[in-house]
C-alpha cells in the first residue's frame, strides 16, 4: 500500500476543517501537512498511525501530526466521530514550533488525561456542528 499526499482545501479566512461523521468506510495510508484531531464521542474506530494501530473509545482524543503516515479501518458498525483538520495559519506565529514536532504519544485517554478539558471542548464542538448542520 502506497501513501498518498491528500491535499486540503482550506478556506482563506478559516484555518481549520471540520468532519464529522457516523460512518467508517475506511480511508487508505495517506498523509498531509495539517494536524488532524479525531474525536470519536460515541463508538469506535480503529486508525493506524505509522504502523500503530489505535482504537479510540468514546471521549478519546487522537492527534495526527503534520506529515504523518495514517489511515482509517473500515468499520461495519460505524461510529461518531469528528475530525479537526488543522492549517499552519491556526498556530499564527507559532506554527513552525508546532508543525516541527511529532507527537510523542499520539493518543490521549480522557478517563486517565490529566487535562479533561479537551474532552469537554471537543464533545461542545461537536455538538455545535450537529446542531447547525441539523439546522442546514
Amino acid at each position: 500500500m502506497y501513501p498518498w499526499h491528500e491535499k486540503i482545501a482550506m478556506q482563506m479566512n478559516n484555518p481549520f476543517k471540520i468532519i464529522v461523521s457516523t460512518e467508517e468506510n475506511g480511508f487508505p495510508l495517506h498523509w498531509h501537512q495539517e494536524i488532524e484531531i479525531v474525536y470519536v464521542p460515541d463508538g469506535t474506530m480503529q486508525i493506524e498511525v505509522h504502523k500503530t494501530s489505535y482504537a479510540p473509545e468514546p471521549g478519546d482524543l487522537l492527534f495526527i501530526g503534520s506529515c504523518e503516515l495514517h489511515h482509517f479501518v473500515p468499520n461495519p458498525q460505524g461510529c461518531h466521530k469528528m475530525i479537526l483538520q488543522l492549517g499552519g495559519s491556526a498556530f499564527e506565529d507559532c506554527a513552525d514550533l508546532v508543525f516541527g514536532h511529532r507527537f510523542v504519544a499520539p493518543r490521549i485517554v480522557v478517563g486517565m488525561s490529566q487535562h479533561p478539558w479537551l474532552s469537554q471542548a471537543a464533545q461542545a464542538v461537536y455538538e455545535e456542528w450537529r446542531e447547525i448542520s441539523t439546522r442546514a
